[in-house]
């Protein structure tokens, strides 16, 4: 079927993944930086304590050289620093580029909502779905996966149900026994709706297999 919905959010994604890939070797770049860079400022503060300590001996060490230190240690501790912040705010504004956890509950959402398509996109979008679209269902993917050892999932989700008049709201209750019933433990909490005939809810998976089958009906 074709929808234009779903061409929006193959849209999103491709950006999301452009601006990621645009933001990848600055990322890679400070991540391999701050050890040196912490090496750097433990080193350093330790010099102007070296110098007291031979002060303290009797030992004759310029003044120069003691304040040349300080100021070393203090540039090395910023550089340090620096690197952290900036390092938290480059991932900060890299999009989420993976739907693992929205994937898999796909095929429980469907249960939920019969007849009506369920879609798993990694990126933000605002637009609505045209009437033609409608009933429509996303899951975006807030948080990124977590695949623990033991072959279980957890992430953060929120579930957008866009519907017509004649169609009930979406109930959280319906979602979180679908939930259950596919053995994923997760909360689901309603969240007012957001415009006429559109629904938000926030499902939080703390522990599930992966519901999702070899391959989605859609890829970007």
């Amino acid at each position: 079927m074709t929808n234009s919905f779903l061409n929006t959010l193959a849209r999103a994604e491709r950006e999301a993944l452009a601006t990621a890939e645009s933001m990848r070797d600055d990322l890679i770049s400070l991540r391999e930086s701050l050890p040196e860079l912490e090496i750097d400022a433990e080193e350093a503060a330790l010099a102007p304590d070296d110098i007291e300590s031979s002060w303290k001996k009797g030992e004759e060490v310029p003044l120069m050289k003691y304040l040349e230190a300080q100021a070393a240690a203090v540039r090395a501790n910023a550089r340090h620093q620096f690197a952290i912040s900036r390092l938290a705010q480059l991932e900060n504004r890299t999009p989420l580029v993976e739907r693992v956890v929205a994937d898999s509950l796909v095929p429980v959402i469907e249960r939920a909502l019969p007849g009506v398509q369920v879609l798993s996109t990694f990126a933000t979008v605002d637009s609505m779905p045209a009437k033609r679209d409608l009933p429509v269902a996303s899951i975006h993917q807030r948080t990124p996966s977590e695949q623990r050892e033991d072959g279980t999932l957890a992430g953060e989700l929120t579930l957008m149900y866009y519907r017509s008049p004649i169609h009930r709201q979406l109930d959280a209750e319906d979602i979180d026994k679908a939930l259950a019933t596919a053995g994923m433990h997760a909360t689901v909490s309603q969240v007012a709706s957001v415009a006429d005939n559109a629904d938000e809810l926030r499902i939080k998976v703390k522990h599930g297999y992966s519901q999702a089958p070899t391959s989605l009906p859609w890829t970007i």
